[in-house]
């Protein structure tokens, strides 16, 4: 999946931080019932503010993830997209080189 045509989907909540994320072309051929959604399908999409998808993952740090296996969950959603995967692949090597998720 290219970069420019992915959208990120995603759920928050209190209780449970940001999880139920995926990685979809957009435009997507089915409704999904994720809350949130950042990628190309915003109109600033190539606007410095959006330009990355590591921004789009920033942003959920923000939100905050309940455990690092929601976070692992969520990377490897990244892990797909084409000019990503290194970098979200990367983050989860290391997570689970320092001892806190290991699946």
């Amino acid at each position: 999946m290219k970069t420019k045509k992915t959208m990120i989907l995603w759920d928050w909540s209190e209780a449970h931080g940001v999880h139920n994320v995926l990685a979809v072309e957009h435009p997507p051929q089915r409704k999904y019932p994720q809350q949130f959604s950042d990628g190309a399908c915003w109109y600033d999409w190539e606007e410095q503010k959006r330009s990355t998808l590591a921004v789009i993952f920033g942003q959920m740090l923000a939100h905050g993830f309940t455990s690092p296996a929601a976070m692992v969950e969520a990377l490897k959603q990244f892990a797909v997209v084409e000019d990503c995967g290194p970098w979200a692949q990367d983050v989860i090597d290391g997570i689970r080189a320092w001892g806190s998720y290991d699946a």
